[in-house]
């Protein structure tokens, strides 16, 4: 089976979640912005962005152990090992939240702001659960339940936007903004836990001190790599965050709605992608690896760069329905700046994360600790020289500069995969 028959559904089904969950963004900042103006839209993202990066620290890798197990299909043990992972999650997640509460006072100092320490406050429920939900959406990821995959995505944000629309009906401060965490997640995971037992069968198995140990070890090989790639995607905004006013990182942060919005089509590819092609490396078909790549390499450039093309031609008419005139004049520049860097990346950034299905967790670590590293000394020099546009155009140059490095190792990791031994001098 060819690439382009065996995976036309899937993509329309993740490109279907994308437009969906693109919509119900567009207008959940849009109901943000129009009640608490750009400062709500800056306390929202700088919460968002707290909340990303720290849920790496609560799940330590170990969704990426669900991914590599069961999409790799190890007969047998991998029931075990999902339990193990989720077993494991309680434990780090009840650790990384006391020592979130212990650290609150050095936040406070690096923010500067009283209304972003009081919102990630009524988060911490929804850091546990979308922690716990990480585990459970890897599993549905290996297990290749795309229409499911989607829809719980949609549910997720959906549920975001009907919280905000309540509680703005009680009038609650731009203190409480955490509380639509907190809701989302929660309400997410019980559907989520209840559709992955009865569809896979699963039934409850007691982990063993080797799935314990399997589960941790694979788990702290890919934490590195799980935290660099979120804090990478989130930089910008802490950056901002201590360096500019809450109302700064908000018109900011519409600039980089547009493009992450865009960049959601990459992981729709990416869910696809990493399950076919981490088989064909694993099993050494040269055939179908290179068959599965190039399509992949095709489609994502052309999708990528015409849905940058449209998002700029579109961002100024679309803008001006949900958004103020003065806002998004202000970010104008640097959506453009950001939207040129996707597309000269684009047909590289379903890749990110196929280290890890190749069993190779530490190198993909690496990569990501020097985006990490590029983006966080690019950001740090030029945002007190340019401001919001310094914090666009150090992002643009470390994906960039990012993109080149993998590509040339990932050249040379295929390359010696599918080389006989004996064919080397």
């Amino acid at each position: 089976m060819t690439p382009k028959v065996g995976n036309v559904s899937k993509i329309a089904w993740s490109g279907l979640g994308f437009f969906f969950l693109a919509a119900l963004g567009l207008v959940l900042n849009s109901m943000i912005a129009q009640r608490f103006g750009a400062q709500g839209l800056g306390i929202f993202n700088q919460v968002f962005a707290m909340v990303i990066v720290v849920t790496q620290f609560s799940t330590f890798g170990l969704h990426y152990f669900v991914l590599y197990r069961v999409g790799n299909e190890f007969e047998g043990s991998y029931v075990q090992d999902f339990f193990s992972t989720l077993s494991l999650c309680l434990l780090t997640v009840g650790s990384c939240l006391v020592a979130l509460f212990v650290l609150e006072p050095a936040i406070a100092l690096l923010f500067k702001s009283p209304e972003f320490l009081s919102s990630l406050r009524y988060a911490y429920f929804g850091i546990a659960f979308f922690s716990l939900n990480k585990i459970l959406f890897s599993y549905l990821n290996a297990k290749n339940w795309f229409r499911s995959f989607a829809a719980f995505q949609g549910l997720r944000i959906l549920t975001y936007v009907l919280a905000f629309f309540y509680l703005s009906q009680l009038n609650h401060p731009l203190e409480k903004m955490g509380v639509l965490f907190s809701v989302g997640e929660a309400a997410l995971f019980f559907p989520v836990l209840v559709f992955a037992l009865r569809k896979g069968g699963l039934r409850w198995t007691q982990p063993s001190r080797q799935s314990l140990r399997s589960a941790g070890l694979f788990g702290f090989n890919s934490f590195i790599n799980g935290a660099m790639l979120e804090l990478n995607s989130r930089v910008d905004i802490l950056c901002l965050g201590f360096y500019l006013r809450d109302d700064q990182v908000g018109i900011y942060s519409v600039a980089l709605f547009v493009f992450e919005g865009i960049a959601q089509i990459f992981p729709a590819l990416r869910a696809v992608l990493t399950p076919s092609l981490g088989m064909a490396f694993i099993r050494k078909n040269k055939a179908l690896f290179d068959e599965t790549l190039q399509y992949f390499l095709r489609r994502s450039y052309l999708v990528g760069i015409c849905a940058a093309l449209g998002a700029g031609l579109l961002y100024t008419v679309v803008g001006q329905l949900f958004f103020e005139i003065d806002l998004l004049e202000r970010s104008y520049l640097s959506v453009g700046i950001l939207l040129a860097a996707l597309a000269i990346c684009a047909g590289w950034m379903p890749f990110q994360l196929i280290f890890v299905q190749f069993g190779l967790p530490r190198l993909n670590s690496r990569i990501q600790m020097f985006a990490v590293i590029s983006n966080l000394v690019l950001n740090l020099s030029l945002i007190g020289w340019l401001g919001i546009e310094g914090a666009a155009l150090g992002t643009a140059l470390s994906l960039i500069l990012t993109t080149a490095l993998f590509v040339f190792v990932f050249r040379k990791v295929v390359r010696q995969n599918f080389t006989p031994k004996d064919a080397h001098v």
